[in-house]
């Protein structure tokens, strides 16, 4: 591969190149092997967006490991209720030769991950550009678990050294060159999920590099553009609450920063934002009928265009926004800058884009044929891969504006062939649908509304884990109660059948079964499109380790505590295999496993509470994601009752409703009724569930309900 042809410059060391375009439930924990039992727990719209694809290569190559004065740093001793019992560090297991001997092959194990990242790294960019999605897909998955082994293989390094007394200057070398190789590998999958059609896979992505560049000096070279990629991937996803608020971050300018290239070799000055975070903007507020807001901010964009290219794209959208609110000598106005900006105009960065917005126009005029020959232009273009500043998401718009056109002129067949075209992103993409809306009031006519999906099977995985094979573990007090409840309710008030809910309690719950569960033979292979999968969680997890974008690990039955994190298993791989391995199956997770310090993990992180933050886990349009307390607050178990507190209220919920509408409306209670039992007999602390995803419907609770996405 010539990598000179996709704009790489290979620098020495970690110099990146741009190609432009519960958690712990809190035990006291004395001594190793010394137990006691306590109730807290702890661990474009109109616009297409490729127009500064940017990926890069960072090469993690070798690092030193030099002895240096112990270092004294207080064990992580866990809490008991709020009050840290311990702050004695925890002895290892092993003896100091063999912790010796572990920590040399660590730093061996990395060295080797790193090259095989490199090589990653090449696929990515080749599978991007042939547009085999399944294919990139399933690189794209082995590079992030790729990821997770060089997380595991780092943190425990530093668990070894620390207790080894070794110099930890080699851990901020380590540290930052994990942290821009997935912070720019990250922006590269956001930017090419969203071409392919995947637009919260695409906003996880780019909400993990934001993440990682937040905890940078540097962080502002890298901000604007990561708000622009997540607004629009919330754009296309429909959640345009979201899009606004990272849309508005991104139009903020920043100085110093450097020019962005929107083509090899041509770089432009776009004073720190991107030039077109103001038509997905625009495109947003048009979404939420608020059309007088949209003429705003794209007329004074339109004013301040540096080139016709930026002008004519927003002139198509004012059009589209006038007419609209049915001001048709204004939307003619700029159906006429429109075309005059972007009609056979040489040197043009993204003609297929012109060609879009001049389809779109010549159709607000009236005038179809144009419009059809227009599209069709485009849309080749459009389809291309993304190193080709190809969006399918943009095409898929086009054909859905083609549809509508081809229904005026008649060719009734081309219609329906656009428009199944358009609707097959639009499970993923719901901003399609709100498109389609307002094209039915444009052109007058009434498409067949979508009754939502009928429900197919229901299956569950219950994990809860209060005896552990390491006695270092901690035990925990109610975790088999909560998945006796949990499996009764399903059985008894959520219609599962018996056969269809597998539960792994203490010495099941390894972490080879638990994986086999979800990506071996049974799910995968018992499930079909358009069932529902729910998942429960209930056990100790690791802390959330945000400079190196590592997030909770689930602790299983055989974790072992030398080996913290490569013995447990990353909620994001929990999440990846559910997504890789269930296409289009709507699962439902719930996580009552949070992190609140002990354990004997490394660092400060170790001592504060760090939740699993589901927003940073979602990555499908299928998924429902509810964590039992925000990623700051710690999660607690009853003094009322042999439950958490977050599970028996989950459960209380559902009984009393099960039939809800929108699971949505049903989680504000439950929030509402965890805080106030947690706040009354915890003085002074919280507890706040979190919930993320769109799907809603009486899937979980009614075989004959419906399951369908929403926008908001």
């Amino acid at each position: 591969m010539d990598h000179s042809d996709y704009g790489f410059i290979f620098e020495s060391n970690v110099v990146p190149s741009l190609y432009a375009a519960k958690g712990t439930r809190e035990n006291n924990l004395k001594r190793p092997n010394t137990i006691e039992k306590s109730s807290h727990r702890g661990p474009n719209a109109i616009l297409g967006l490729n127009h500064y694809l940017s990926a890069a290569i960072l090469v993690i190559l070798g690092f030193s490991i030099q002895s240096a004065c112990a270092n004294d740093l207080e064990g992580k001793g866990l809490y008991r209720m709020s009050v840290p019992v311990s702050t004695q560090k925890r002895a290892l297991t092993m003896s100091k030769e063999a912790a010796e001997e572990q920590f040399k092959k660590n730093t061996n194990s990395f060295a080797k991950l790193s090259s095989e990242f490199e090589q990653r790294v090449q696929q990515h960019l080749q599978l991007a550009g042939t547009y085999d999605f399944e294919t990139f897909r399933k690189n794209d998955d082995e590079l992030n678990g790729l990821f997770d082994r060089m997380d595991a293989t780092y943190l425990d390094m530093r668990i070894m050294a620390e207790h080894l007394g070794l110099s930890t200057s080699y851990a901020e070398t380590l540290k930052d060159s994990l942290q821009k190789s997935k912070m720019f590998m990250y922006k590269s999958s956001s930017i090419f999920y969203l071409c392919f059609g995947r637009p919260l896979q695409s906003a996880q992505c780019a909400k993990l590099s934001l993440s990682l560049a937040q905890c940078r000096a540097d962080q502002k070279l890298y901000e604007s553009e990561m708000y622009f990629y997540l607004g629009s991937a919330y754009c296309w996803a429909g959640d345009y609450k979201a899009a606004e608020e990272n849309l508005q971050r991104a139009l903020e300018p920043v100085r110093n920063r450097p020019a962005t290239q929107v083509k090899p070799g041509e770089s432009v000055d776009i004073a720190g934002h991107n030039p077109f975070a103001s038509h997905y903007l625009g495109s947003v507020y048009i979404a939420e009928k608020n059309n007088s807001k949209a003429i705003d901010l794209l007329t004074s964009t339109r004013e301040k265009a540096s080139g016709d290219e930026v002008r004519g794209n927003a002139d198509a959208l004012l059009a589209l926004a006038y007419s609209l609110e049915n001001k048709k000598e204004l939307a003619q106005r700029h159906i006429r800058f429109a075309q005059k900006s972007l009609d056979n105009k040489a040197g043009q960065v993204f003609p297929s884009l012109a060609k879009e917005s001049l389809g779109i126009v010549a159709a607000l005029q009236g005038n179809y044929q144009l419009a059809e020959r227009k599209l069709t232009e485009a849309l080749p273009g459009l389809q291309d891969s993304p190193l080709n500043l190809g969006n399918r998401l943009e095409a898929a718009q086009a054909s859905l504006w083609r549809s509508y056109c081809r229904d005026k002129l008649g060719n009734k067949a081309g219609a329906q062939e656009d428009r199944q075209y358009a609707m097959n992103f639009a499970d993923e993409a719901p901003h399609l649908m709100t498109v389609s809306h307002l094209l039915d009031k444009l052109f007058a006519k009434k498409q067949v509304a979508q009754a939502g999906e009928r429900v197919g099977d229901k299956w569950a995985i219950v994990v809860g884990i209060g005896n552990f094979s390491d006695p270092g573990v901690p035990k925990l007090l109610y975790s088999k109660k909560d998945v006796d409840d949990i499996t009764d309710f399903l059985l008894k008030k959520a219609g599962f059948k018996p056969d269809h809910v597998k539960t792994l309690l203490d010495s099941n719950a390894t972490k080879t079964n638990l994986i086999e569960c979800l990506s071996g033979s049974w799910l995968p292979g018992v499930t079909k499109p358009g069932d529902v999968v729910f998942l429960f969680i209930t056990t100790h997890g690791t802390p959330t380790y945000k400079e190196i974008g590592a997030m909770n690990s689930v602790v299983t039955y055989d974790t072992k505590l030398d080996q913290l994190f490569e013995t447990s298993i990353p909620m994001q791989s929990i999440v990846r295999m559910l997504r890789s391995n269930l296409n289009k199956r709507h699962t439902f997770v719930v996580l009552d496993a949070c992190y609140a310090g002990g354990l004997g993990a490394p660092g400060k992180e170790a001592l504060s509470s760090a939740n699993v933050n589901p927003d940073l886990l979602l990555n499908s349009n299928y998924q429902l994601l509810l964590s039992s307390s925000e990623d700051t607050e710690r999660s607690w178990e009853s003094k009322r009752y042999k439950n958490s507190i977050f599970t028996r209220q989950l459960i209380d919920a559902l009984e009393r409703c099960p039939r809800y509408e929108d699971f949505h409306s049903l989680f504000c209670e439950i929030r509402k009724k965890v805080f106030e039992e947690v706040s009354a007999d915890y003085k002074g602390i919280t507890q706040t569930p979190k919930l993320s995803g769109l799907w809603s419907g009486k899937g979980l609770m009614s075989p004959e309900g419906l399951v369908r996405q929403t926008t908001r």
